[in-house]
């Protein structure tokens, strides 16, 4: 039987009649394509096509694993992270808020990651922060942003709210950046970690935003974080840190203390890796409201849907428990970032240590835990990296565009004078050896000119 497709090839073929039809209606098509070129050549239109990317957060996670060619191939081959195992479980699940000492024994002393859920409902970021309010809120202010290119490396760009809010739909760019210093009055501190050790090591709150599907590299960071979902869909792979030699993983640079997996998170080579169909993992999905703890240095790999934002605490973590500060938490209360001691913000599109936290003894408490959390010593490479992020002005030091370089000390000789035995790397008994005249040459270098510049204004 013919089909009655009227595209088929099986159709007859056409009458005379028919054919003429045909035929007058291609000049007719050619007529107009020729008229469209026409226009085209005399009003070009711009290149930047504007398609929305897909929301959709409908899949199943953690992923069902299936044998291909007879299980010939490896589970998993080319595949996603988490398809060449079939993961152990969840990660620890708890239904509602610990106390500050409960989160620490049952979570942060252990170094397990933990799930919890609804923790920021009510709050006002997961309550008011629509892409409408965002921009109208803090349209003008800068932010950092990130790109990836076409071999799933980054670039790093500097744009204003607006600009982003209105691109990120349709653009492959997401924010990855401490939070805006003007955001902080709105954004809150969990009681579990706005007090005691943890709340005494803060290092700051990070604010991520993209659209679409957004995967991440598998990496592991330097400090542990608190990262709780706003809006949209986050699913995490992880690994514990003693399966990092199966990763071939790269530090960011030395002494970091975070690094991350070279390879394609989309496609996996499980020939080239076959540690990958025997390593364990464990899985955790955020929806809007709920927190998951990452320890410092656990392997994870994230996976973004839909409009997704949300906000990370991060802090370096406690060689002991201390929780005095909590009873004056009251119950019930939630603490503002703008209220806390977290050491990083974001001021007019620059990373900076907070005005109110800028002075020798938080900066030797803070190089303290930085050279605590890296195994006792801090490398120049690390070093010379805080001064840099503290003080762009460094930048030019190195590149020979200071006006007047004999004015400012170096970070190379600040390091020699902390280094005082001369091997190489900071150790937290020379931080806490060095004078305060040291800290307070250190404060004066972490501060950016213009800061120095408003000081003298108010004098």
């Amino acid at each position: 039987m013919l089909s009655s497709h009227p595209h088929s090839t099986l159709n007859p073929r056409p009458t005379s009649n028919a054919a003429a039809m045909a035929e007058e209606g291609l000049l007719t098509h050619y007529k107009l394509a020729g008229l469209l070129f026409l226009i085209l050549l005399l009003h070009p239109v711009s290149g930047d096509v504007k398609f929305p990317k897909d929301q959709s957060m409908k899949h199943r996670w953690p992923p069902l694993i299936y044998k291909y060619d007879g299980g010939r191939i490896p589970d998993g081959h080319l595949r996603p992270f988490g398809y060449q195992k079939k993961s152990e479980g969840k990660a620890r699940e708890f239904q509602s808020m610990l106390t500050a000492d409960d989160f620490y024994e049952k979570c942060v002393k252990p170094e397990i990651p933990c799930l919890f859920q609804d923790l920021m409902n009510g709050t006002a970021p997961l309550e008011k922060w629509t892409d409408k309010y965002v921009e109208g809120t803090w349209g003008q202010l800068n932010v950092s942003v990130e790109r990836f290119l076409a071999d799933k490396s980054k670039e790093k760009d500097r744009v204003t709210v607006k600009h982003f809010i209105r691109n990120y739909h349709h653009k492959e760019m997401f924010i990855r950046s401490t939070v805006l210093f003007e955001m902080e009055p709105e954004v809150p501190l969990l009681p579990m970690v706005a007090c005691g050790s943890i709340g005494h090591n803060l290092v700051e709150q990070v604010l991520w935003a993209s659209s679409g599907f957004t995967p991440s590299r598998l990496h592991y960071d330097a400090e542990s974080q608190l990262h709780c979902l706003l809006d949209g869909r986050k699913d995490f792979v992880l690994y514990h840190p003693q399966h990092k030699g199966i990763f071939k993983l790269r530090e960011t640079y030395k002494g970091s203390g975070a690094g991350f997996c070279p390879w394609n998170p989309e496609i996996l080579s499980v020939y080239e890796n076959p540690g990958l169909s025997k390593t364990p993992w464990k899985w955790a999905t955020l929806w809007p409201g709920d927190c998951l703890y990452l320890p410092q240095g656990y392997l994870h790999q994230v996976r973004a849907h839909g409009r997704s934002w949300s906000l990370a605490t991060h802090w370096i973590h406690p060689s002991s428990a201390q929780f005095d500060d909590c009873a004056e938490l009251k119950e019930g209360q939630m603490p503002v970032l703008s209220n806390s001691k977290v050491f990083w913000t974001y001021i007019d599109g620059d990373k900076r240590i907070r005005e109110d936290v800028i002075s020798g003894p938080s900066l030797r408490h803070h190089l303290g835990l930085i050279a605590q959390s890296s195994g006792n010593q801090i490398t120049y490479k690390r070093f010379y990296n805080f001064v840099l992020e503290a003080n762009e002005l460094y930048r030019d030091f190195d590149e020979g565009h200071v006006d007047d370089p004999e004015q400012i000390i170096s970070p190379h000789v600040m390091f020699e004078r902390l280094d005082t035995a001369k091997t190489g790397v900071i150790t937290a008994d020379q931080i806490q050896a060095a004078s305060d005249q040291l800290f307070e040459e250190l404060a004066k270098m972490v501060t950016p000119p213009h800061e120095h510049a408003k000081a003298k204004d108010e004098l």
